[in-house]
């Protein structure tokens, strides 16, 4: 009847203006990212309608598609997320990753081997058994790593 159907639609239209905006979502996924006591010790990230948490040290590295990244981790996990490579590299600027080409950022804790590649560039073989070569644009970056890492 029609009282019912006021009712059902009063319920409707409350449900509706409580649920969280994606504008909302985005600052919590912020907020949580900076709670703990040592900064960027975990990585909160939000994968469609859920937040997900990574422990930093379990990523070995992150691939850009597009606007995407597909984050992978050394127990196989992977999701992926909206979320440009720039913007996530600053979010992790004061930990171990390294953007080493355009669409690559991986986690130097998971470095296994490096070896020099043609034109200054570098191979880089990971933990999981994961190649990649370090781009032209990043090859100051790596070197000055290298240089911090063992210097003279």
């Amino acid at each position: 009847d029609r009282q019912r159907f006021r009712e059902a639609l009063g319920k409707a239209r409350n449900r509706l203006a409580a649920a969280p905006r994606m504008a909302d979502v985005e600052r919590i996924v912020d907020r949580l990212s900076g709670l703990t006591d040592h900064p960027q010790q975990r990585l909160a990230v939000k994968d469609g309608t859920h937040l997900k948490f990574f422990v930093l040290h379990d990523i070995t590295h992150m691939r850009s598609d597009g606007d995407y990244l597909h984050i992978h981790t050394v127990t196989g996990e992977h999701a992926m997320i909206r979320e440009r490579m720039r913007d996530m590299q600053q979010r992790l600027i004061s930990s171990s990753f390294v953007r080493i080409n355009r669409s690559i950022l991986v986690n130097f804790d998971h470095v296994r081997e490096m070896k020099p590649a043609s034109h200054g560039d570098y191979e880089l073989l990971l933990s999981g058994g994961e190649r990649f070569t370090s781009g032209a644009t990043y090859r100051d970056t790596i070197r000055g790593l290298l240089a911090r890492l063992y210097p003279d």
